[in-house]
């Protein structure tokens, strides 16, 4: 406690320090300052509260190392996240702090891009601050992205080793995973006493990832690799593997042993409850959560209805997609036909994989060669296109993408190639415009010049409605040429709409597990085994899934009101550059900036 107040007094300091000679302050000047010296000082100013604000974030994320990883800083890669409730506590207190010092500011000294700046984190801090009330809600464990895998998830996909003091960091984290799963494990307990278990459901798959993480040593073969490709001696390697070796069979695999025999026995207090209403406060909570996840103020039953209107859109684009190739059949066989047919899969072997990374390579290099149709010239960092047997053995997603860390310019499309049976030719440039160009390579290299905290912004309601929104542009400038091409896009949107109505129907209108999976298989191509997962996700994460729909509803009532505002006047290009200029920005933020462009180019 007294470290986290005397941060705040240090940068109270810090900022007195800051405004003393700032507008605003009383000073005794014989006459007043010019309009460049007035534009001198708002210049200084917001350099200094810039500097704040990362000042700020950085001491977060000392605090939670999987962030720091996430960011790319490897200042200290030998921790993992502290799950203490007294570790909350000091991080709630700090967050208070820091947001009583911004709250000092005064703002009419800032710049118009600093005000944002400070509004925002103003904005991340307040409901983080929100948050905590409700972090006992969270389900810990979960199908997707629990606690039990994350420290696992972090150190494969974020911590780099190219020296020896890297390596030794990997082993110290192989060696802190038994203190890690202890305190997960008393953080559940906690939970369970008050109400908040996971459903049934949840158990034998977190049971089966906690064995596969046993049994695939994906750690060890993870540490291996890295020290392959690594600056060490050879040498040096072989004692840094049997260190590795030892912490992972006499810490980490004990460990994860002991975790599993505790969630065997928390399994039988959990019940199959599907929403959150049955929690104590559930109504409350989940309508916390919409509004978090979406940035905006609708409620549930209006994202149920837009659920539905969606569904309805999309189904009647496949139905006309589906007479321009001809197929006579009703909807449900050409679900069935687009999921069994050989034709629409390459072949699950080493060949099959080699030609679905061909294929996608070449699916960027098309849109990139038509890309200043829709975007002034972009300066992209090289992108690199790969798989990894080692890792997908590990994660379940299909495509998985990955910034690099610090050192590294080319960023990475990781993609999952294990099954190839689950990966449809015809969904293949949806997902690469998703996840590359135009979608998140595209984007992310757009906010290279914000401050560090904007750069690693949470607001994934705009970064995932981006993706969708990226899937859907290149059918703009011809990009979807195969028909089959545009019923892969128009399965995924279908997908992602119809979870709408499944999260709402789940969490505000009590529906069964049974009812939202019989929705899915009716409204989508999803199979009962795919509905049935889905499902799950949605239960175990509410109101994850509605918000990139959301926000790709957003983006194209945006661009479509800006159209019809400015008629002549609108460029799609300049259009865009107002999207992502800023970074990632809650939708309602990102609302009043298209607004604020629409009036300068055209005033009322």
């Amino acid at each position: 406690m007294i470290i986290v107040y005397a941060f705040a007094a240090a940068f109270l300091l810090l900022i007195t320090a800051c405004t003393a000679d700032e507008p605003g302050a009383k000073l005794n000047t014989p006459t007043p300052p010019t309009e460049e010296e007035k534009s001198q000082e708002i210049h200084r100013f917001s350099a200094r509260t810039n500097r704040l604000l990362d000042g700020f974030y950085i001491a977060q994320n000392e605090r939670r190392p999987s962030q720091q990883a996430k960011f790319g800083l490897q200042n200290d890669q030998t921790r993992l996240d502290n799950l203490s409730e007294a570790h909350a506590k000091l991080s709630l207190q700090l967050t208070q702090a820091q947001l009583l010092s911004l709250k000092a500011i005064d703002q009419t000294t800032l710049n118009a891009q600093t005000q944002l700046n400070l509004g925002l984190f103003i904005r991340e801090l307040e409901n983080a601050i929100t948050d905590f009330k409700w972090r006992f809600h969270a389900y810990l464990i979960n199908p997707v992205d629990g606690l039990h895998r994350a420290a696992v998830d972090m150190m494969i996909n974020r911590h780099t080793i190219r020296t020896s003091s890297d390596a030794k960091a990997y082993i110290q984290r192989l060696n802190a995973i038994p203190l890690y799963l202890e305190q997960l494990s008393i953080a559940l307990t906690t939970r369970a006493d008050k109400g908040i278990v996971a459903p049934t459901f949840v158990f034998p798959k977190a049971l089966a990832t906690c064995k596969n993480i046993i049994d695939s040593q994906v750690l060890l073969l993870d540490f291996k690799e890295k020290l392959k490709n690594s600056d060490i001696d050879r040498a040096v390697q072989a004692a840094f593997m049997l260190d590795a070796n030892s912490a992972f069979h006499q810490q980490t695999k004990p460990a994860y042993q002991k975790f599993m025999r505790y969630l065997q026995h928390l399994s039988t207090r959990a019940e199959e409850r599907p929403g959150v209403l049955n929690l104590p406060e559930g109504k409350a909570y989940y309508q916390y959560r919409l509004s978090r996840s979406s940035t905006t103020q609708l409620k549930a039953d209006e994202i149920y209805a837009l659920g539905e209107q969606e569904v309805a859109r999309l189904l009647n684009e496949l139905k006309t997609v589906q007479a321009q190739l001809g197929y006579t059949g009703d909807l449900h066989s050409f679900f069935e036909f687009l999921q069994t047919d050989t034709r629409f899969f390459f072949a699950n072997t080493e060949a099959g994989r080699q030609q679905y990374l061909y294929d996608a390579q070449r699916t960027i290099r098309n849109v990139s060669a038509k890309l200043n149709e829709l975007f002034y010239p972009q300066d992209l960092t090289h992108l690199v296109v790969e798989s990894s047997q080692h890792i997908q053995r590990y994660l379940a997603g299909d495509i998985f993408y990955q910034r690099t860390g610090e050192g590294q310019q080319d960023a990475r499309l990781f993609l999952n190639l294990r099954e190839m049976q689950n990966l449809p030719i015809y969904q293949m440039a949806a997902r690469v415009y998703h996840e590359a160009i135009p979608g998140h390579h595209l984007q992310l290299s757009k906010n290279q010049d914000q401050p560090m905290f904007r750069q690693a912004s949470q607001v994934d309601v705009y970064t995932e409605g981006w993706g969708l929104y990226a899937e859907w542009l290149p059918t703009t400038i011809g990009l979807y040429q195969d028909p089959y091409d545009n019923v892969g896009r128009l399965s995924l949107a279908l997908s992602r709409a119809a979870r709408l109505v499944v999260d709402t129907g789940l969490h505000s209108q009590h529906w069964s597990r049974e009812k939202a999976i019989r929705y899915l298989t009716q409204n989508t191509p999803h199979s009962h085994l795919e509905a049935t997962h889905i499902v799950e996700q949605v239960i175990v994460q509410p109101t994850q899934t509605t918000a990139q729909t959301l926000a790709f509803m957003k983006l194209k009532a945006l661009q479509a009101a800006a159209r019809e505002h400015l008629g002549s006047a609108f460029d799609i290009r300049e259009f865009h550059e107002v999207i992502l200029r800023q970074g990632a920005l809650p939708l309602d933020t990102l609302e009043q900036q298209v607004a604020t462009w629409i009036k300068q180019l055209k005033p009322l």
